[in-house]
């Protein structure tokens, strides 16, 4: 059962940020702050760059639930699981305050050994670990950064996950 937590509202539109969903159509920036500050209670922010705002998660997640849990809250269109573009993107996440293992936005559950963002943003940068990926376990479908650079993981591990929103 959803747990009202009060109304937003955005440009004459009410919205309901009620435990997972919330749309941020017609909102502005102050609009979207107040929504950074709800995040607050079950997230720490990490900060914000390049038109992007980052959070932790306080709770540990499989990654199916993580990936869902960030689209839920912040409507799909406006948040996901973290995905790196670039060294400096990821760098700023992990100083940051990240944990030193924390769910990634990329899969190869399409097909074995394709990996692939969620949001279908390109694989231009990579960081695996040394001899990752290598689907050791069988079934290491998912990403997660550990201590220094990807590793791929079974999905069904709990972890704490980092919330990107597009701005």
């Amino acid at each position: 059962m959803a747990r009202f937590l009060g109304p937003l509202e955005c440009t004459g539109l009410l919205l309901l940020f009620a435990l997972g969903t919330l749309t941020m159509a017609g909102c502005d920036q102050a609009d979207k702050e107040e929504f950074a500050l709800d995040l607050s209670e079950k997230f720490e922010r990490i900060g914000e760059r390049d038109g992007h705002t980052y959070y932790i998660s306080d709770s540990t997640f499989t990654w199916p639930n993580a990936k869902a849990r960030a689209e839920e809250l912040t409507d799909a269109s406006e948040g996901h699981l973290v995905t790196f573009g670039s060294e400096a993107e990821e760098d700023f996440v992990v100083n940051g305050g990240a944990p030193s293992n924390f769910w990634i936005g990329l899969t190869d559950q399409q097909s074995e050994g394709e990996w692939r963002w969620g949001t279908g943003e390109p694989l231009d940068y990579t960081n695996w670990n040394s001899e990752e990926p290598n689907n050791v376990r069988g079934g290491e479908d998912v990403a997660a950064w550990n201590k220094g650079g990807w590793n791929d993981t079974l999905k069904e591990e709990k972890k704490p996950f980092v919330l990107e929103l597009e701005q």
